[in-house]
């Protein structure tokens, strides 16, 4: 009864959105693709990066204060 209910949610998952093989067929709107995941990751990890030196900062005027 379950497996017959997960299969039912399964396909209608899979026949509300085309197969990713089918959207990135074409190799260089993979590599777009690959490069726009990239630069993205590379934006949040400088993000990160500046938050902890800004934490860090905070953290260091505080101790100066008390």
């Amino acid at each position: 009864m379950k497996l017959e209910s997960y299969d039912f949610r399964f396909h209608r998952l899979s026949s509300l959105s085309p197969p990713l093989s089918t959207l990135l067929s074409n190799q260089s709107l993979r590599q777009s693709v690959l490069l726009k995941s990239h630069r993205d990751l590379l934006r949040l990890i400088e993000t990160i990066q500046t938050a902890r030196e800004q934490n860090e900062v905070n953290e260091n005027k505080q101790c100066l204060s008390m």
